[in-house]
């Protein structure tokens, strides 16, 4: 058998498995539905608007109790992980099996997936893959256990480190020259860094020149939305230039709400806490006033690990503010996912 052959079993199998956890975990979802209709039921006993709007915050509501379920069934995700990799046909026809033949035969992109997989419980086994690869990606992973350590495994030396990024930065690998160029003041790194498009870097570039020339506002602007064209944090950057007019930007409030929707689509949690906040109170004649759309943006960050928009969430529910008012679930959020214990109104004095 070949590398390249055992490397598509392998992915094979695992597309089959991840099959499989997705249906799993669609049987679970179905029986989350009766906590679901409970929070239906109650927040439509609650709503005095028109049945149309009604079904559309009743799917407000289902989603945030979905997220809730979602962070209280990590376990049973493991059973299920644990009971695909008991049947029959795992047991006979394991995936890593075949990676580690086509690793062990050569194949660069299995040498780095197996170790990423040995990376957890087999650090030093998996150093020897990135190794062995000897590829942009491998020399940059095994930069990273370099730099950071793996307590009891490996100790953390930065002088290995640096060799290991320069071997991927020397064939022009954006992200180590990025790396470089920011743990060792290396303007120049991080110039070609983002002569190679990578986004971190050019969205560096922009704050480091306007810090030494805050007069070139154009120059500054250009190299901003360069970088805005994948870095969600320069993206963010932009929404709050426009929403202040600051920076070279006119102040306009919809454009700002245009580069936070961007960003928070992106992975940015406090740009979608930005949107939402635009959204709930907006901002005439540019940005009306969507309570329902603000929701959905304070869920978004909450979900992208914002405390703040998780708190949003909880007071839209406690106020009935751009969904069904259900002060059970407010509680419920603000218990859950931001962690901090609510007083029963019979426990209040």
């Amino acid at each position: 058998m070949t590398p390249d052959v055992a490397f598509s079993r392998y992915k094979e199998l695992v597309d089959l498995a991840e099959k499989q956890k997705i249906e799993a975990e669609r049987k679970e979802r179905e029986k989350q539905q009766k906590v679901i209709d409970e929070i239906r039921t109650a927040s439509s006993n609650n709503s005095s608007s028109s049945s149309s709007n009604n079904s559309k915050d009743r799917n407000a509501g289902v989603k945030v109790v979905r997220t809730i379920a979602k962070e209280t069934k990590k376990a049973h995700v493991d059973k299920i992980k644990s009971s695909i990799s008991s049947t029959p046909a795992a047991a006979s026809d394991d995936p890593l099996t075949y990676l580690q033949y086509a690793a062990e035969s050569g194949h660069v992109e299995s040498q780095i997936r197996y170790a990423n997989h040995l990376l957890p419980k087999s650090p030093l086994e998996a150093m020897t893959y990135y190794e062995m690869s000897n590829s942009n990606e491998g020399w940059f992973n095994l930069g990273h256990v370099y730099w950071t350590g793996v307590e009891g495994a490996v100790e953390k030396d930065t002088e290995k480190a640096v060799e290991c990024f320069k071997k991927a930065a020397d064939n022009g690998d954006a992200d180590s020259l990025y790396f470089l160029g920011v743990h060792q003041s290396s303007l120049s790194s991080i110039k070609l860094s983002a002569s190679l498009g990578h986004s971190g870097a050019l969205y560096y570039l922009a704050l480091h020149n306007y810090g030494e020339d805050p007069s070139d506002l154009v120059r500054f602007k250009s190299e901003l939305l360069s970088a805005a064209e994948a870095s969600p944090e320069a993206m963010a950057l932009v929404g709050e230039s426009y929403f202040s007019g600051s920076d070279g930007f006119p102040k306009r409030h919809d454009d700002a709400l245009e580069w936070w929707k961007k960003a928070a689509e992106a992975g940015d949690a406090e740009a979608a806490v930005s949107a939402g906040a635009l959204l709930y109170h907006g901002s005439l004649p540019q940005v009306p006033k969507d309570r329902s759309a603000a929701f959905q943006y304070y869920q978004m960050a909450g979900e992208l690990g914002s405390t703040d928009g998780w708190m949003n969430v909880a007071a839209c529910y406690a106020e009935g503010e751009g969904v069904p008012k259900c002060e059970k679930t407010a509680k419920y959020i603000i218990e859950t996912m931001v962690k901090k214990p609510v007083a029963d109104d019979d426990d209040k004095t």
